[in-house]
This record gives C-alpha cells, sequence and structure tokens, in this order.
C-alpha cells in the first residue's frame, strides 16, 4: 500500500479449501506450471487429492516446508497444504512470477492471516477492496508490533527478514493510560471495516459483484473478509500481547469465518433466525442445504458497527472522566498551595 517492490517478493494467494481447485485450474489457464516441493506429489491431482485426504484423517503428518517466511518449518494447524506455480514473466523474460496458493483447512483463510508472528504482514486484498489492519504503524512509522507466537520455531527467522526491510519490532507496547488509546496498535475490539484499518477500495467495473455460491441460490454481498472481526490483547510488561477470534463454521455456511468470539454465537443465530433454520427436532422442514453466507455476512457488519458506535461513546466518556479528574487533581494542587 506504500508502493514499496521488494525484487524478491511473490505473490500469496489465501485460499478457501472448498475453493482451491477453481483457483489452480485459472491459474494453469494463465501459463502458470506447479511446481511441487520436496515433500509433495509431482501430479497436481494426486497432491490435493493427498492433502485433503491428511486433512480428514488429522493422524497423518503435513509438511508445510514452502510458508516458511510466515510461520516457519513447523506445523501450522490452520493450512491445509501450499502449492506453488511459476511462469516467466511477460514483460522480462528471464524472470520468474511466483504465486503460492496457501489453503486454508475447514476454517477461513483470514484465520490463517490473524496467526501471522507480527502485525507489518497483517495486509490483505479481497476481490472488492484492500485492507491495511495495522497502517499507522506498518506504513507510517515502519514498526512492527510482534505477537505471543513469535516463539514457535522459525518465526525469529521471518521477522528478521522484515527487520531488514526497514521494520523495527516492537515487542511491548503497553496500553496508553486512561482515556487515550494507542494509535499505531489499537487494542480491544476491532474488525475489518472499523476506524483503525485502511481501506482501498478497488475498481470493479465490468466485474460481475453479485457471485453466486456454486449449487445455491445465495448471492453474497459482500466478500467475507469483510465480515471478520478480532480482539487486540496488548502486551503487558511481562507477556506479548496476541489477537484472540473464534473460526466460524457450519454446515449452512459455505465459507469459514473469522469473528470476535464473543460475538459469534450471537452472529449465527441471527443469521439462522432470518434464513429460517432451527435445529429443533420438531422442525421437520429444516433444510441442510440451505445457505445463509448473505445473512451471516451482513449480521456480522451490523454487529461491528453498533459495537464500534457503543466503544465511541464508552472511549468519550472515559475521556471526559480523565479531563474531570485531571480539573480535580489541580484544583487539589491549588487548594494544597493557598
Amino acid at each position: 500500500m506504500d508502493r514499496t517492490f521488494y525484487p524478491e517478493s511473490d505473490l500469496d494467494l489465501y485460499v478457501p479449501n472448498n475453493s482451491d481447485v477453481q483457483v489452480f485450474e485459472w491459474l494453469l489457464r494463465q501459463g502458470y506450471r506447479f511446481v511441487p516441493h520436496r515433500n509433495q506429489r509431482k501430479d497436481l491431482g494426486e497432491a490435493v487429492k493427498l492433502a485433503k485426504e491428511r486433512e480428514e484423517y488429522s493422524f497423518f503428518p503435513r509438511t508445510l516446508g514452502a510458508v516458511h517466511d510466515f510461520y516457519g518449518d513447523e506445523d501450522h494447524g490452520n493450512i491445509e497444504a501450499v502449492y506453488t506455480f511459476t511462469k516467466s514473466s511477460p514483460r522480462a523474460p528471464n524472470n520468474v512470477l511466483k504465486v503460492q496458493c496457501i489453503v486454508a483447512c475447514k476454517s477461513a483463510p483470514m484465520q490463517v492471516v490473524l496467526s501471522f508472528h507480527s502485525s507489518c504482514v497483517m495486509n490483505v486484498i479481497s476481490y472488492e477492496k484492500a485492507y491495511s489492519l495495522y497502517p499507522r504503524g506498518t506504513l507510517h512509522e515502519h514498526r512492527n508490533l510482534v505477537f505471543r507466537s513469535e516463539h514457535l520455531p522459525g518465526r525469529a527467522k521471518a521477522l528478521k527478514k522484515y527487520e531488514r526491510r526497514g521494520f523495527k519490532p516492537v515487542r511491548h507496547d503497553p496500553p496508553p493510560s486512561r482515556g487515550e488509546i494507542s494509535r499505531s496498535f489499537p487494542y480491544g475490539a476491532r474488525y475489518a471495516e472499523d476506524t483503525w484499518c485502511w481501506r482501498i477500495p478497488l475498481d470493479v467495473a465490468g466485474v460481475d459483484t453479485r457471485w453466486r455460491i456454486p449449487g445455491r441460490n445465495t448471492v453474497l454481498p459482500g466478500d467475507p473478509v469483510s465480515a471478520t472481526s478480532w480482539v487486540h490483547e496488548p502486551s503487558t510488561s511481562y507477556e506479548l500481547g496476541e489477537l484472540r477470534f473464534e473460526a466460524v463454521t457450519s454446515k449452512n455456511l459455505h465459507f469459514g469465518y473469522v469473528l470476535d468470539e464473543s460475538a459469534c454465537n450471537n452472529v449465527l443465530s441471527r443469521a439462522e433466525g432470518r434464513g429460517g433454520i432451527s435445529y429443533s427436532p420438531w422442525n421437520r422442514n429444516h433444510d441442510d442445504r440451505r445457505c445463509i453466507d448473505d445473512y451471516f455476512i451482513e449480521e456480522s457488519i451490523a454487529g461491528n458497527r453498533e459495537n464500534d458506535e457503543f466503544l465511541a461513546i464508552e472511549e468519550e466518556e472515559d475521556y471526559e472522566e480523565s479531563e474531570d479528574e485531571e480539573e480535580d487533581e489541580m484544583d487539589q494542587d491549588q487548594d494544597d498551595d493557598v
């Protein structure tokens, strides 16, 4: 978003596991070829089949060496598999274009993003918008807030990579004094459409944005990324901060979603109510095939905005209260001087 170009960079696509084959087929039509890593089958179809079998029967070991830049070489539980595709650049045939497809497990791709080791890589592009979750700290200050997952194997190497690119690691960013907030790394309830995220609308002219879920009549009101919410727990003097969220899946949701854990049940029940879904044993007309992603996204965004308005009021009250306390202290000081 700050238009910095790194020559060694590749393109990382975070893909729901029920859409991976569609993405792979599109890349192949664009002239890319599949390049398996050392632990993958050479045939793409066989590699996909084996990855899904390992995900279904989780006692099989998974090898995700291709994602060491973000995670290290450890087995990351939110990722089903990683597939690499390359082709020669049309503008410079000696340059190789590289795309890595990181396929999420049964959960949402945003769960992978929010599990990163630090804030500077929490920037994503959906079909309709580009998002930076911590834009002030990342783009303006070139600071990189490190989360508790830093201690997982292999992540020190990844952090060094971004430090070499000019992002100064910050391991402790304690909450400011009462009535104030950290503008660089805002803590508390957060969501993808809030005040602290930087969003750039993309030109979707000529793009059919009324996308229908395959085999269903459901039309999405927006990209699933827009429904994302989480809670940023700030660091303390003895412990790194972390992001808390819940991955939401359901047989009536085509995609997986990531929500602030306090909002999950409420949003899902409201979406089910709008969709006419009831799990009551007396409801024999329940349609297991009914897809409620449209209602779920709408309810998630509506709930986030309501929470944002509540927090804004609460923040204003805290600020006024802190000002009153300061005035009382000043009056007390003046009385003492007299």
